[in-house]
């Protein structure tokens, strides 16, 4: 009788845990294999040294996490947080006299640090996952590049970033042999992209 009460004990402890949860908001389910790779790629992101975005790139295998990366300046290069100003915007308020592009910014972005830690045959069929956070709107820079206030929000509120590739980014990715890029939007959805596509609408590969 001891272990039948338990039993019943037990049964009501987990509906009701269920039924709290469900008021809450909380997922009754586990989420969706892209929405679990995309979730580790927001935790990579945390890793960032750019002081305006931060982005997290994870590269699965056959159910494997092959390889990481996030947006940070080479080796051996000071970064973003340890010199406290951003360059793509001093260049691109002509502060220096050049243009406010890729070459400009200190950072190799995610996706590039993921495939250079990957081997060919690990990312030969595999999916990219990209994930994103916005800094810039909560703290503004002066036309010198140097934040306007500290960044007091938690990594949980800030917004996101779209993910998608860059330019650079989509043209190794298609190199690399990656059959599938998932990122997240702006708004938390998830988009899915076969690389294969840049082939046919090259407006994502160049320029012009």
């Amino acid at each position: 009788m001891f272990w039948s009460a338990y039993v019943r004990e037990r049964s009501g402890f987990l509906h009701n845990r269920t039924k709290a949860n469900a008021t809450m908001g909380f997922e009754a389910t586990k989420p969706s294999k892209d929405r679990y790779y995309t979730n580790i790629a927001d935790s990579v992101a945390q890793r960032c040294t750019c002081l305006r975005r931060c982005y997290g790139a994870v590269i699965v295998k056959s159910d494997r996490i092959v390889s990481t990366g996030f947006n940070g300046a080479p080796r051996g290069v000071q970064d973003s947080l340890e010199a406290g100003w951003c360059r793509r915007i001093r260049m691109g308020n002509g502060v220096d006299g050049q243009r406010s592009n890729y070459m400009a910014c200190r950072a190799v972005h995610a996706e590039m640090n993921a495939i250079i830690s990957a081997s060919t045959e690990e990312m030969a069929g595999a999916t990219l996952y990209v994930a994103g956070r916005n800094k810039e709107p909560l703290i503004g820079f002066d036309n010198q590049g140097y934040p306007l206030k500290e960044l007091t929000t938690a990594w949980e509120d800030l917004p996101y970033a779209k993910g998608s590739p860059c330019q650079l980014c989509a043209r190794m990715i298609l190199n690399a042999g990656i059959e599938r890029v998932v990122f997240r939007e702006v708004d938390g959805s998830l988009s899915s992209v076969d690389p294969k596509e840049w082939t046919v609408n090259t407006d994502i590969l160049f320029y012009g």
